[in-house]
């Protein structure tokens, strides 16, 4: 017969290759400023080329635009950043549009970040019924946009399309309060033409909407 064997322990201890801590990498252009950032401190360093750049309604709109984006992005992220600004977009769009129904022109819209943005109309409107036409432009189409991130979000599940639509939603709610130069200021001078909250005398010419700061 066979003796059983006898389990010898091992009770010397592991060997351990020596971890070795790599220095924290730093932070690129790239990821500190992001794309946009990036492009944004090419087109300052080519500053003879800005000028000419934003003699163009076109690329001013655009140009603007980014901008803005870049900057609600630092507190926000990309992607309601940009869904922000396109929002307020709209609602400006709203105003262009009301604007030449009424036989009036007016230029693209121009963006300033934690402000908003503005449009400038090329000739005064004819009464306060014209103007207040113009002024709820804004909010009727922007209230429109705000509604199609809601139905995005009711499709999708998606928390973040709702939290942009409650932002459309206070945006315009909040440009609707009869107090100039909002556009609330602009549509109660129908009602009161003497209250002194009509916005578009020869005083004002832009329209300004408001971009809400929210805490990041």
């Amino acid at each position: 017969m066979q003796e059983p064997q006898s389990e010898i322990e091992d009770n010397r201890p592991e060997s351990r290759e020596p971890v070795v801590e790599q220095p924290p990498q730093k932070k690129g252009l790239l990821r500190k400023f992001g794309p946009i950032g990036l492009l944004l401190f090419y087109l300052f360093g080519k500053l003879k080329y800005v000028g000419v750049i934003l003699q163009i309604g076109k690329f001013k709109t655009f140009f603007s635009m980014l901008i803005s984006v870049w900057a609600y992005a630092m507190f926000w992220g990309w992607p309601f950043a940009a869904g922000f600004v396109a929002l307020i977009f709209v609602h400006e769009m709203g105003h262009v549009v009301a604007l030449r129904m009424m036989g009036i022109k007016a230029t693209a819209p121009m963006f300033i970040p934690f402000v908003g943005a503005h449009i400038t109309m090329k000739q005064m409107p004819q009464n306060a019924f014209v103007e207040a036409v113009a002024a709820y432009g804004g909010p009727l189409l922007g209230t429109l946009g705000a509604i199609g991130c809601a139905g995005a979000g009711y499709v999708t599940g998606n928390p973040f399309w709702f939290a942009l639509a409650t932002s459309g939603f206070l945006l315009n709610l909040f440009n609707l309060l009869p107090i100039s130069p909002l556009d609330g200021g602009r549509i109660i001078g129908v009602i009161r033409p003497n209250s002194g909250f009509s916005g578009w005398s020869a005083r004002s010419r832009s329209s300004i909407t408001p971009g809400h700061r929210l805490s990041p």
